[in-house]
This record gives structure tokens, sequence and C-alpha cells, in this order.
């Protein structure tokens, strides 16, 4: 067989690569997320605020920040499911927005006094946590399929953490919707240590998940 006929025959065998769409999984998460926040309203119901449509300001603050986050951590994400893709500034980007909370929560003890009030709702920081936890499931399930099915991830360290986050910020998002506190104290450190959880489970159990 002359050169040309093997360079043909490889050619032959090759199947055009299928481009990574973000729609598909877009589409996905929003659904996900929607059922997970009606289920929460089933099983432990929403804030009688929330329920009414007039949230209070801490809610609609809290829910600025990690919708905020969100954004760049889901393009992170996207871009960590292609070869050699980067997302290092979106990240840290996101990581320092996310400081804001425990940011406002060490301001509300200083400034506001708040320890006193908001010492008795740390007793529910590991309901907090459990719920988020399971709050962010959906997510991490819908990113792992997706990446695994359309991605070509070749840093699965880092997009594992990727993947926490995102689950961790809308897993988190949505729990306040239902989150009785009234204080920046439990905000800041309940929400942090969710968070921290979430990130900690996904870069512990998704690399052999995500190799390619």
């Amino acid at each position: 067989m002359s050169h040309d006929d093997l360079v043909g025959a490889l050619v032959a065998d090759l199947t055009p690569v299928r481009p990574l769409r973000g729609w598909p999984v877009l589409a996905a998460l929003l659904v996900g997320w929607l059922a997970t926040v009606l289920a929460m309203r089933g099983a432990v119901g929403w804030r009688a605020d929330v329920l009414a449509g007039d949230p209070a300001a801490i809610v609609v603050e809290r829910a600025i920040i990690l919708l905020v986050a969100l954004a760049p951590l889901l393009v992170g994400v996207m871009r960590l499911a292609r070869p050699g893709g980067r997302a290092a500034l979106l990240l840290t980007g996101a990581l320092a927005w996310l400081a804001l909370l425990p940011a406002l929560a060490l301001a509300s003890v200083q400034v506001r006094g708040e320890l006193a009030m908001a010492a008795p709702e740390l007793a529910g920081t590991g309901r907090c946590v459990g719920l988020a936890v399971g709050c962010a499931l959906p997510t991490l399930i819908i990113l792992v399929i997706w990446a695994r099915r359309w991605g070509a991830v070749t840093e699965p360290g880092r997009a594992s953490v990727a993947i926490g986050l995102v689950a961790a910020v809308s897993g988190v998002a949505i729990y306040s919707l239902t989150c009785p506190s009234q204080h920046w104290l439990f905000t800041g450190s309940a929400y942090s240590l969710a968070m921290a959880s979430i990130v900690l489970l996904a870069r512990l159990a998704l690399p052999r998940l995500l190799r390619w």
C-alpha cells in the first residue's frame, strides 16, 4: 500500500468531532433547577415572604450575590469541558465575589452587633448544609452527564471544582428560598460552609467520572 493510500484509509476511518454546544445543558439545568425549587416548596416550604411575593431585603441581596457568581462559573465549566480549556480567571473572579458572604457576616458582627441576635440561628447550620447539598445534587448529575457525553475534559480536577462550584452556588440559592434566617452572620457562615462541602464532595468524587 502506498503512502497516499494509507493516509486515505486512515482519513476514511475518522468520524467528525461533534461540536460542544452549551444550550442543551443550559436547558437541562433550568429544568433541573425549576424541579428542585418546586420540590423544596413541597418538602420544606418556602419562606412566607417569598410565598407572598414580597421577599425581605436580605433574601434579594443574597440571591443577587449568588446569581452574579453563577454566570462566570457556568462559562468556566463549558471552557473546561473542551480539550485544553482554561477558566482560572473566571473561577477566581467568582470566588472573589462570593467572598462577599463571609465579609458581610464579619461586618454584621463588628458594625451592627448581630452576634447575640443571630447566634440562635447558627444551630441550624447542619440543616442548611444538608438541604443545600440535596439541592445541589441535580446540578452535579446534569453537568457530569453532559461533560461525559459531549465534552472532552483534559483536566478533570479543575473541571470537578468548577462543576462543584456551579452546583454549590445554585444549590445554596435554591435553599435560600426556604432559609428562615434574617441575619448575615448565618448567611455568611452557613452558606459558605455548605458551598465548601459541595465543592469538596465534587473534587473527591468527580475526577474519575470525567476522565477522557
